[in-house]
């Protein structure tokens, strides 16, 4: 009998893990998210839509490593709040929703969207009961707006043996003056150059230390050249233009000084944030004589 004890021991962990693993819910499973733009923020809305209570996790009281709840801005991925509580421990936050009530949520501010969805996911265990606790993801359509757009273009400005120099210029598709940043080289916000799935190295021409800022009116292009090393032969290249939330701070120097020079009448414009490709360029490297 004694051999056998680990062996119930086991049979009996493996039955506790089965309760509280169960099967995530999906979408049907009587919980939906709705959002709306309350002024610059997003609101989002857990509905209770089925005919018994539900658990849901809404996050943790001192923040926490994984929110459930996510904005994607323009292609990218945040938190829908930034930063924490101060507290010594932090514990689940679970809250009850009864059938047709709904639990709310503001964003922080979000000023450089043309286009945004929500997210909502959760994996986690409800300490009064698994099987009460609602888990799964659920995701809203995407939402956009035409104006206050950054479009990109590729081109070839010469080809020489083993390199090119190339253009790539940021437009402003909207209605409005948008202030764009360019870091130094392996930084963000910036340019980059991929070919087949990998990025390829740019030397900007115009060397930058601290990175360049600008305000690019309405129909108005900010390029920048650089210089990449091929080998001879055809290649398809396509540049990306990516700029994350708060990234202006990189460009401390640039952004003052555009500042300083606009005239107080413009007003400030908005400090684009996204992610933008252009389309593939073919071009020919030469190769030795």
């Amino acid at each position: 009998m004694r051999h056998l004890l680990p062996l119930l021991c086991l049979a009996c962990c493996l039955t506790r893990a089965g309760r509280a693993d169960p099967p995530p819910r999906s979408e049907g499973s009587g919980l939906r998210l709705r959002t709306v733009l309350a002024g610059r923020r997003v609101r989002a809305r857990l509905v209770n839509v089925g005919k018994t209570d539900l658990f849901i996790f809404v996050g943790m009281s001192c923040g926490g490593p994984s929110p459930p709840f996510f904005l994607i801005v323009n292609g990218l991925e945040r938190p829908f709040r930034y930063g924490q509580s101060a507290c010594v421990s932090t514990v689940a936050k679970i809250e009850k929703l009864a059938p047709g009530r709904s639990y709310q949520l503001l964003s922080d501010p979000v000023d450089d969207w043309t286009r945004y969805r929500v997210s909502y996911r959760s994996r986690h265990y409800c300490a009064r009961g698994a099987e009460e606790c609602w888990r799964g993801a659920l995701a809203t359509a995407e939402v956009r707006r035409a104006a206050d757009e950054i479009t990109l273009s590729l081109r070839l400005v010469q080809a020489s043996r083993g390199a090119l120099t190339l253009e790539i210029s940021h437009r402003n598709a909207g209605r409005e003056p948008l202030e764009v940043g360019i870091g130094p080289p392996d930084r963000l916000p910036g340019d980059a150059l991929w070919e087949a799935g990998r990025q390829l190295t740019l030397e900007p021409l115009t060397p930058r230390d601290r990175g360049v800022a600008a305000v690019v009116r309405p129909k108005e292009r900010l390029a920048a050249r650089y210089r990449v090393k091929l080998g001879p032969g055809g290649h398809h290249l396509r540049a990306a233009y990516t700029s994350l939330p708060f990234m202006s701070t990189m460009l401390d120097d640039a952004v003052l000084e555009a500042r300083r020079a606009r005239r107080p009448s413009r007003g400030t414009p908005r400090s684009w944030a996204g992610r933008v490709w252009s389309s593939p360029l073919a071009v020919q490297v030469p190769g030795a004589d």
